[in-house]
């Protein structure tokens, strides 16, 4: 009787485990809010945090970056992404996610967002809370080789 309130009592709670928290304690996600059309979802700080894009010279940059301007962004994210790429050692291509390591290598902080649909997306977080997309600007960096 007491196993199955406990099933029926889980199967009603709208949380996932996630892997852990900074102190190692695993967190508790809650299922993410309902999203329009070019918006995103990031799980941060025990909250959600919901955000839309715009598109700048093959750059996908969060909307902070155009606070000042909302036709030139002026944020770390554009910043970084703009950099030349010979500042930034090039990741071994056996990695499962060049972007994230590049990111990280631009002392950022990749993260996932979730769109309306549940596909999930990486995005480079930078200190000034700007983001882009993480494998926008990876290929801005190394673009793809185009074979003849």
């Amino acid at each position: 009787m007491t196993y199955l309130f406990l099933v029926i009592l889980l199967s009603f709670q709208s949380f996932s485990v996630d892997i852990k928290n900074k102190n190692g304690k695993p967190v508790l996600r809650p299922t993410p809010p309902p999203l329009k059309s070019g918006e995103y979802a990031l799980f941060l700080d025990d909250k959600y945090i919901i955000f839309k894009t715009q598109k700048t010279d093959d750059l996908e940059l969060d909307l902070s970056c155009y606070k000042k301007n909302k036709n030139t962004p002026d944020c770390m994210a554009f910043i970084y992404a703009k950099m030349k790429a010979e500042n930034v050692e090039t990741p071994n291509p056996a990695m499962n996610n060049m972007a994230a390591f590049h990111c990280a290598k631009l002392n950022g902080r990749n993260l996932l967002a979730i769109d309306s649909k549940r596909n999930e997306t990486d995005f480079c977080r930078f200190h000034d809370k700007s983001m882009v997309s993480s494998w926008s600007m990876y290929f801005r960096h190394y673009p793809t080789p185009v074979l003849k």
